[in-house]
């Protein structure tokens, strides 16, 4: 499925929306640029937690995929080998 896209006044209202978030970022610093840096880091890190999920939740997901997928491997192994013994039954 395709990213929505925002439409023209969709992007006004976010273009607005991050300008004041810049704006207020800037005031909390105080000139300070490290503080400033730390910031926006901090931000774009809980940003990309909304897109994808907490560190600990991903982990947890790929465990359950290791696992189903190693269960359909172990499954598809006997019936290979099931079906080979019934050829060599022949």
């Amino acid at each position: 499925m395709p990213n929505r896209r925002l439409a023209a006044d969709e992007l006004i209202v976010a273009r607005a929306v991050l300008k004041r978030l810049r704006a207020r970022l800037v005031a909390l610093s105080a000139g300070d640029e490290d503080l400033l840096w730390a910031l926006r880091r901090k931000i774009f890190k809980e940003l990309i937690y909304d897109e994808r999920g907490k560190p600990m939740q991903r982990r947890a997901l790929k465990l359950v995929k290791r696992k189903a997928a190693s269960a359909r491997s172990v499954g598809e192994g006997c019936r290979r080998r099931t079906a080979s013994l019934t050829d060599w039954s022949r």
